[in-house]
């Protein structure tokens, strides 16, 4: 049994009898898989395929942040710092990280628009 989400086309040329296979645009459920994709029963393919394209904007946005902006990022939501310890290490007042912070999130939602 094919789980193929949607299958592609075969095309047979009438003047020569040679068969073409187009394959379909769409994804299949077994490649999803084998990329670690979960299939829960309560996610519709198509979140899940949204969720994937989302991440791969933020990527390609995060790329284009200098070190500092990175780095900030990273203590954020990744180290999951406050600002105010952020502040402290960098010996700034935490306005000034929250200020930054708004900054590149500003940058960052012109890739999601």
């Amino acid at each position: 049994m094919v789980n193929d989400i949607k299958v592609g086309r075969t095309n047979v040329d009438a003047k020569n009898g040679k068969v073409t296979f187009t394959p379909s645009k769409e994804d299949s459920i077994e490649r999803l898989m084998e990329q670690g994709t979960d299939f829960t029963y309560d996610q519709v393919v198509e979140d899940i395929i949204c969720d994937k394209a989302m991440l791969l904007i933020l990527r390609e946005a995060l790329a284009e942040l200098n070190r500092e902006e990175q780095e900030l990022i990273h203590d954020l939501y990744y180290k999951e710092l406050t600002v105010r310890e952020i502040g402290i290490q960098e010996k700034v007042s935490h306005m000034a990280i929250v200020k930054r912070h708004m900054r590149i999130l500003d940058k960052l939602k012109k890739y999601f628009l």
